[in-house]
């Protein structure tokens, strides 16, 4: 029943009590002239006892409501900010596939040894881009840890499963991007790329597991059963 609904009962079922108990009460006492101002007397003051009551209740109701909706409004800012962080995550991810397969395209099949200067050079001249878009996966990863932190706060205790998830995740991309990042020799450069292909098809899986688990949370959260 809603707040409205309930104040208007209340207060009907009481406007009926205070006429039965004024009618009772004048009655009672033989209906002299005193006897009526005793009555009203009485009876205003039973009904603005229980119109108090009722005000309280419905303020305090009021406030429950609020509260929840509060509640429920930053459940859902804080579920829209992790997708977001999620989103970005997976959106470098792909620059980073299509950077690579530019690189590979003009590799073919052919061993780096067999590859003409020209075409190293054009593969070679990715490896700075390749580079960025690696640091900046890592650290979209790492700021990824304040929304998972959030999702707990939120859910209290119920998303604690979700930060295993994430750390397995975070774990592995900081190990392949640490690699990544290494300097090595001259005729190993192309390492660079391929361990970002590698660093894709690993950190992929543990993405859309991640991202299944804090969906399937945030969705509960969203829906209390």
């Amino acid at each position: 029943m809603s707040i409205s609904k309930l104040a208007s009962t209340v207060i009907l079922a009481t406007s009926f009590a205070t006429i039965f108990l004024f009618a009772f009460i004048f009655y009672l006492y033989g209906g002299e002239r005193s006897v009526l101002e005793d009555a009203l007397s009485m009876t205003a003051s039973f009904f603005g006892g229980i119109a108090t009551l009722v005000a309280a209740y419905v303020a305090t109701q009021l406030f429950n409501d609020w509260r929840d909706q509060h509640r429920a409004a930053y459940i859902s800012s804080v579920g829209d900010n992790v997708s977001n962080m999620l989103s970005d995550i997976f959106q470098k991810i792909i620059e980073l596939d299509l950077v690579i397969l530019n690189s590979e395209v003009i590799k073919g099949s052919k061993h780096m040894a067999f590859v003409v200067k020209k075409d190293q050079d054009e593969i070679f001249k990715n490896i700075p881009l390749i580079e960025d878009l690696c640091r900046e996966i890592l650290c979209k990863v790492i700021n990824l840890d304040i929304g998972i932190t959030q999702l707990q706060i939120v859910s209290e205790g119920r998303c604690n499963n979700v930060e295993q998830y994430y750390l397995d995740f975070k774990d592995l991309v900081k190990l392949e991007v640490e690699k990544i990042l290494k300097d090595p020799d001259a005729h190993l450069k192309y390492q660079k790329i391929s361990g970002s292909r590698k660093l894709i098809s690993l950190a992929l899986p543990k993405y859309k597991s991640l991202q299944e688990i804090i969906y399937e949370k945030i969705y509960d959260l969203n829906n209390p059963k």
